[in-house]
């Protein structure tokens, strides 16, 4: 997988290089990439529960290239026309971070659909969406009129009113398989440099396409196959997932000087975190059997502990 991410990034670049300069030479001036730091990889979704990683599901691709300076040079031009250049100079930047990784797993058959900045506010436009341009005196307005998440519209109002960027917003959150949120441009009118954000903070596209990952570059895996990962993917979704919720809170738990008894209440946890696995996955016998011999091994946990006058410690 690691040669898949490199090539993207080289992909990446190499675009940006060439379509840069073309759109450079047509405003009449010359464009040069600084040197870039960024990621590209697979990144699953951390679910908290009061603010403590808990469990991950499955995610999809992410590339975060969120820092690419470039040298723009403006032939005969003031600072507002090198400004006005390095405009959609940006958005070029932002659309590839969700169309290079969707070329890299589309195949023609079925066509994977990423997102990003500048893809988010174009799909919320062609859906017949209202696209803002926000700036102080129309700032308050704006946000009463639209609806995004709390984050990202807490990052607008800092922006605009504290260090007077400009913004551009769409309506309402858009919709894209395995993600649902907003995107947002975070722009300074003096210098044209800007933040191509979408929902969660993150600075860069989003892909969600693990099937196309694990099979990426190995040829076309049988139909069973890729149904039997689906199968798995959606059971550690599921009842796993739950079970690894228990199993955190233990490890939380052995971290404070905790009594024994402390110990079967977790094994309780234990066993009501299996009662949520569907009857049908394991039958009611299945379940009973299997949530006493957990009940039991940590009622003999509890009393090893107690024998051996096992402590521990919270650090603080």
């Amino acid at each position: 997988m690691g040669d898949l991410f490199y090539a993207g990034v080289l992909a990446y670049h190499a675009q940006l290089e060439g379509l840069g300069g073309l759109m450079a030479a047509r405003m009449g001036a010359e464009y040069r990439t600084n040197l870039s730091v960024g990621t590209y990889g697979y990144q699953p979704w951390v679910r908290y529960v009061y603010g403590m990683p808990m469990a991950l599901d499955a995610g999809g691709l992410h590339m975060d290239l969120d820092y690419v300076p470039s040298h723009l040079t403006q032939h005969n031009g003031s600072a507002s026309q090198r400004a006005q250049a390095a405009q959609p100079l940006g958005m070029l930047k932002s659309i590839l971070e969700n169309v290079v990784p969707e070329y890299q797993l589309s195949t023609e058959d079925e066509p994977t659909e990423g997102v990003s900045a500048a893809a988010a506010i174009a799909k919320a436009q062609a859906e017949g969406q209202r696209v803002f341009h926000v700036t102080q005196d129309n700032l308050n307005q704006v946000m009463a009129e639209i609806s995004i998440s709390q984050a990202s519209r807490e990052d607008i109002q800092r922006a605009v009113s504290q260090f007077g960027y400009e913004a551009i917003v769409h309506e309402a959150p858009i919709t894209v398989p395995g993600w649902r949120g907003s995107g947002y441009i975070l722009t300074n009118p003096e210098t044209g440099a800007g933040s191509y954000m979408i929902d969660g903070g993150k600075n860069g596209g989003f892909l969600s396409e693990l099937n196309g990952l694990l099979f990426a570059g190995a040829g076309e895996a049988p139909d069973w196959l890729k149904n039997l990962i689906g199968i798995i993917i959606e059971f550690i979704k599921g009842p796993i997932g739950k079970i690894l919720e228990a199993w955190d809170i233990i490890q939380i738990f052995q971290d404070c000087g905790l009594p024994e008894a402390i110990a079967i209440t977790i094994g309780h946890l234990i066993v009501l975190a299996i009662s949520l696995i569907p009857v049908i996955m394991l039958g009611a016998a299945g379940f009973l059997v299997l949530a006493f011999i957990v009940l039991g091994i940590t009622s003999v946990l509890a009393n090893w502990m107690k024998d051996q006058n096992v402590e521990f410690y919270c650090e603080s």
